[in-house]
């Protein structure tokens, strides 16, 4: 949290008094990320509230993890964030700062990354290529690189969208178990395919998610491999 409130601080003198604060609420049947249940493979839930101006970026977000064994039983992750962005015409590049804590789990859980995004309007899709580091941390047993390639854009004739993304992740390796709870492989790929529809302040979708881990690695739990398969989430989300 030291750090997170560091950047706080590095951010606030440049936002202003053009701070538009937005919060959010989202169910899913399955929180993915990075092609990884972080919810135990059972349903969760996630919100968060960000405040920012068009050149700086705070937030604070929280989800369930429902006891998952990957997260050390843990029930609760908090991710704060301090950031920045810059927008030319139809393109943007954002930079950021992320701690993340796990409340309630067992052993070295907790760490931070740093991250930047690019995203372009090209006609009505939008491209956006993004790379995130955590640099050598105990509880990742080495570092952590995620590297993501993704589009977007609406279905034309139907009021849905449709959205994919491909990434990767890789990292150094120290401790083989600790790092295996974020890289079931040294590196494995993950990709997503999504139809979306908004309405009002909700968001209906509907994801495919997937990923090359292997199904089985001597000498590591099969619990840190598990809920790393194919899977169809359905998600609403709400806006504020």
């Amino acid at each position: 949290m030291r750090l997170a409130a560091a950047g706080a601080l590095l951010v606030l003198p440049g936002m202003g008094v053009a701070q538009v604060p937005r919060a959010w609420l989202d169910g899913s049947g399955d929180l993915r990320e990075r092609g990884l249940s972080l919810s135990g493979g059972r349903a969760g839930v996630e919100a968060g509230i960000a405040v920012g101006s068009p050149g700086a970026l705070l937030e604070l977000a929280a989800a369930t993890t429902r006891g998952a064994v990957r997260h050390g039983s843990a029930d609760l992750r908090v991710a704060a964030t301090a950031g920045f962005a810059v927008r030319a015409g139809g393109s943007r590049l954002r930079g950021d700062v992320t701690w993340r804590g796990f409340a309630g789990g067992r052993g070295p859980l907790n760490y931070w990354e740093a991250g930047a995004v690019a995203d372009t309007l090209v006609g009505p899709v939008t491209l956006a290529a993004s790379l995130r580091y955590a640099p050598p941390q105990r509880a990742l047993g080495g570092s952590l690189l995620y590297a993501r390639i993704g589009a977007e854009g609406g279905l034309p004739g139907t009021p849905w969208s449709l959205a994919a993304h491909l990434g990767r992740t890789g990292g150094a390796t120290r401790d083989p178990l600790l790092a295996a709870r974020l890289r079931p492989d040294p590196t494995y790929l993950d990709w997503a395919i999504s139809l979306r529809r908004t309405i009002g302040p909700a968001t209906l979708s509907l994801t495919y998610s997937d990923t090359d881990v292997a199904r089985d690695r001597p000498g590591l739990p099969q619990a840190l491999r598990a809920h790393a398969g194919a899977v169809l989430v359905a998600r609403v989300g709400f806006d504020f």
